[in-house]
């Protein structure tokens, strides 16, 4: 893909600074027509409960765009899914739709009620879904909202409302300004702590598209150049 100067804001929740570097080069692994009909599948479901706000009379706005700012430049550029508007107290609410499958589904923690996004369960099933929203209520100034789970199959849901996590927030933006300041050097960061590529089985690692190229590479900081002259020799 064009090598980019900015995060997508749908990216701000990976865990790796390393992944986010590769990104932003624009590193980028062919997906299969089933996994694309999946993605598909998944906008489907956020038009239609898009859809049904809208016809309740709450949607405020959808697909609005956000901008984050460092002090030389876009951070994070994205778009959210919605904001709504409660018809009584006229309060906004962010909104941030997801699709899975059953068997994930049915493995989600009990919904609740208003709490930080760093306290709400879904921080261990799911943290990447909890650091997008938080960054979007920080893009948008909405720090109150919910993310709405939606099975495939059955349109079962289940919603966990979120307030902004300023702690939460601050953390992550370490990560993000990390894997930026080291792109405008021209560089990918070192394999952070805690990351595994070279086991397969790793949680995070394992499941990286970038992985395969990731364990082609010095574990330390690496220039643009020699991550594109080996990306190119294992593409062949």
């Amino acid at each position: 893909n064009t090598p980019r100067e900015q995060i997508r804001g749908s990216e701000a929740g990976n865990p790796c600074a390393r992944s986010l570097g590769f990104s932003m080069l624009g590193h980028n692994v062919p997906k299969p027509a089933s996994l694309l009909r999946i993605f598909r599948t998944g906008n489907l479901i956020e038009e239609v409960n898009v859809d049904v706000m809208r016809n309740a009379k709450i949607l405020g706005s959808t697909q609005g765009k956000i901008e984050i700012k460092d002090g030389d430049g876009i951070l994070v550029r994205g778009a959210y899914d919605a904001i709504i508007e409660h018809p009584v107290t006229k309060e906004f609410y962010l909104v941030e739709i997801k699709s899975i499958n059953e068997m994930a589904f049915d493995k989600l923690p009990a919904e609740h009620e208003e709490i930080l996004a760093g306290e709400s369960p879904i921080m261990t099933k799911y943290p990447k879904y909890i650091h997008q929203w938080n960054t979007y209520a920080y893009g948008t100034s909405v720090y109150r909202g919910f993310l709405l789970f939606e099975a495939k199959n059955t349109q079962k849901q289940k919603i966990y409302h979120l307030k902004f996590d300023s702690v939460l927030w601050e953390e992550n933006l370490i990560k993000l300004k990390q894997a930026l300041l080291q792109n405008r050097k021209q560089q990918i960061v070192a394999v952070p702590d805690g990351m595994k590529p070279n086991d397969a089985l790793h949680n995070i690692c394992g499941r990286c598209d970038q992985r395969y190229l990731c364990v082609t590479l010095p574990i330390e900081e690496v220039s643009f150049e020699e991550v594109r002259k080996k990306d190119a020799t294992l593409r062949g």
